[in-house]
């Protein structure tokens, strides 16, 4: 290597130094810092969304958070497919509600021509009798309320078809249906009430 070319690459390699020599005389570091932090935190991938960190404490406000006994404080807020089976649910819970009120109707005028008047009585008494069981036992729960209003419906039903069949029967005047029908209604409005 030539001497000229030895002092070049000498002088070359201490402007190097020089230029990266930075005197930090009069700029707060901790403020530049700070605002480095907050530009950081401010960034966000939204490709990516948020990644879950397995060290960060979480915090037990935050929405869908199960607490240690199962509850849940803030619950989620609803996502498109999750508004859809709620109604899809709903829809499929109304379309039973209507089937098992027509088929119970059905077995209970069956049961009404088929039988004797006192053996058909009976029946649709115990046919009744279970409706409203059903409801005693399901319209306390939460989760149940609907099947249980249900089941009572059904019941009023099978009372009302067994107050015409006392008609059909010649148990009763049309004047005693009327008394009875509105009795029947009377009780079915307490029970609503009630519920």
């Amino acid at each position: 290597m030539d001497e000229p070319d030895r002092e070049d690459q000498i002088i070359r390699e201490r402007k190097f130094k020089i230029d990266f020599d930075v005197q930090f005389k009069g700029i707060d570091v901790e403020q530049e810092l700070k605002k480095d932090g907050k530009n950081k935190k401010q960034e966000n991938d939204e490709v990516l969304g948020d990644l879950f960190d397995p060290f960060k404490q979480i915090d037990e406000n935050n929405l869908g958070i199960i607490q240690s006994d199962g509850n849940v404080i803030n619950p989620p807020e609803r996502d498109i497919i999750t508004e859809i089976s709620i109604e899809g649910e709903r829809g499929v819970n109304w379309s039973i509600m209507a089937s098992m009120i027509f088929i119970y109707s059905v077995i209970s005028i069956q049961v009404g021509n088929t039988f004797e008047p006192i053996i058909a009585i009976i029946l649709l008494i115990i046919l009744a009798g279970f409706g409203f069981t059903l409801g005693e036992i399901w319209i306390p729960r939460k989760k149940m309320k609907m099947l249980g209003v249900t089941w009572v419906i059904i019941s009023m039903k099978v009372l009302y078809g067994l107050a015409i069949e006392f008609r059909n029967w010649n148990m009763i005047s049309v004047e005693g249906l009327g008394i009875l029908l509105i009795l029947l209604v009377f009780v079915n409005f307490i029970s609503i009430i009630q519920t």
